[in-house]
């Protein structure tokens, strides 16, 4: 979670900080930035799917670093707290913290009135922690590859509103008994968001 709060100040700061006098420039820099409440949905024969259960909300935060027509290059962050609810296959663990770091790609496409939908891909990289209360127990580190859109409102020149929906696979670097590889080192995540946007 404090990655992402400070990736969510950085962000925010560079957005602030970036000027974009001429919006019909062919490339604009850090001219969106986003913060938005994640529903997580685990799925699969895996170890974040059948022994963890997510929190109701996570969080993300996303600044769009350069735009060039139509595409979009977004750095950002999302963070999704998981309660272990089945002891035996997660042994006597009660959090599993994800961090998800990544680059998306985003197509802008203009729709009737205020609406615009953002098509996306993504690669980032994974984190998840394991721990109760404020002892550690263990690391794993992977890579994801996001596919998803979002639908956004404009409601005027300088901040909109989104819903959204990601599908996340990640495979994780894990060293176990050959027989349990295939339960710890992937995860598969549908992802609804909700947020806002503020633009430049």
């Amino acid at each position: 979670m404090k990655k992402i709060f400070i990736l969510l100040l950085f962000n925010f700061s560079v957005f602030a900080q970036s000027q974009n006098e001429n919006s019909n420039k062919v490339f604009n820099f850090a001219t969106e930035f986003s913060v938005y409440g994640i529903q997580t949905n685990n799925f699969g024969n895996n170890f974040l799917a059948k022994a963890n259960k997510p929190y109701l909300i996570g969080i993300g935060t996303q600044l769009v670093l350069f735009k060039v027509y139509n595409f979009g290059l977004g750095y950002g962050g999302e963070f999704v707290k998981h309660q272990v609810t089945n002891n035996s296959l997660g042994g006597n663990i009660k959090n599993t913290n994800a961090t998800f770091l990544n680059l998306k790609l985003i197509y802008y496409q203009d729709l009737k009135s205020k609406f615009r939908i953002e098509p996306l891909i993504g690669i980032g990289q994974a984190t998840l922690n394991q721990r109760t209360g404020k002892e550690k127990f263990g690391k794993q580190t992977g890579t994801s590859f996001y596919l998803g859109s979002n639908l956004s409102y404009k409601i005027n020149n300088n901040i909109a509103f989104f819903v959204g929906i990601d599908y996340r696979y990640t495979k994780y670097k894990v060293n176990t008994n050959t027989d349990f590889i295939s339960f710890f080192d992937n995860s598969n995540q549908v992802q609804l968001k909700l947020g806002a946007t503020l633009f430049k």
